[in-house]
């Protein structure tokens, strides 16, 4: 392709190969929000222009903690494309991590190349569905609820979709779903999640807290939130409203059931232990 142009308002140095070998990057912004949460690397693509030799470019790079980068890049060769291999083991799920890499300036040329990158990366559970399970609310109105129920891939971590059946993300401003986990103490934890009741009709929704979380003075009710059989997890949350107040300090439970259990078997259990 030939291609000419004149702007005599705005002229350009004419074009001048920096060295044999010219390096960029193959974009300027990396944003990837689904990194696997199992996953120790993650590769940033970066080429060069010709491939008749190894050649090893010095990188500078400001990384978060969390995430470990490189001080170079080997192309062997051959290879117009290598890939630098960010450390992305110690990464938390779900938040962001943001940094830069710069090519080294003599490898490069920053008028025609992209000679740096910014990179915002997070990590994220993958989700299988393990089928149909049940929730029991006996709080409140005290109801059943059939729902769907996941699995967080190589951890022990499980999402309930909507067990209470109003928890609606437009009408409550809170997700749909319920994520559990085991935590280091071998209690199952949550983060606070919003029930979908509406105490004053006005907005003011009642939460589950997680016990400390809300206060110190409540811890020992984690205790008991836990599995109290194999596939039946039990919680004990502070109900509150935020700015009003609510029964954070009574043992009123909440239980999780996975798939394999009838309703009514679930509902017979849960009446032998006293808990409906």
């Amino acid at each position: 392709m030939f291609l000419t142009a004149c702007n005599v308002d705005n002229v350009k140095s004419t074009y001048t190969p920096v060295s044999a070998s010219e390096v960029t990057f193959a974009q300027s912004v990396v944003s990837y929000s689904e990194i696997d949460a199992k996953a120790s690397t993650y590769g940033i693509d970066i080429t060069r222009n010709t491939a008749t030799a190894a050649a090893t470019v010095t990188l500078k790079a400001t990384c978060p903690e969390g995430v470990t980068c490189p001080s170079s890049v080997t192309f062997n060769a051959g290879e117009y494309k290598a890939t630098i291999s960010l450390g992305v083991s110690d990464m938390e799920i779900g938040k962001s991590y943001n940094g830069t890499i710069e090519i080294d300036e003599s490898a490069t040329n920053a008028n025609i190349a992209i000679s740096k990158v910014t990179f915002s990366l997070a990590k994220a559970y993958t989700w299988v569905s393990m089928g149909k399970g049940w929730f029991c609310e006996g709080f409140w109105e005290g109801f059943f609820n059939e729902i769907e129920v996941f699995e967080a891939d190589g951890f022990d971590r499980w999402r309930f979709m909507k067990p209470y059946s109003v928890s609606e993300e437009s009408t409550t401003g809170g997700p749909a779903y319920v994520d559990l986990w085991v935590n280091d103490e071998g209690n199952v934890q949550w983060d606070t999640f919003n029930t979908g009741f509406d105490y004053s009709g006005a907005g003011d929704y009642v939460k589950a807290y997680w016990p400390s979380d809300l206060s110190a003075n409540y811890k020992v009710k984690e205790n008991y939130c836990t599995f109290w059989e194999d596939d039946i997890i039990v919680l004990f949350p502070c109900f509150y409203i935020d700015g009003v107040g609510g029964w954070q300090s009574g043992y009123y439970p909440i239980a999780f059931c996975f798939p394999g259990r009838t309703q009514a078997s679930f509902e017979a259990w849960l009446t032998e232990q006293g808990l409906w």
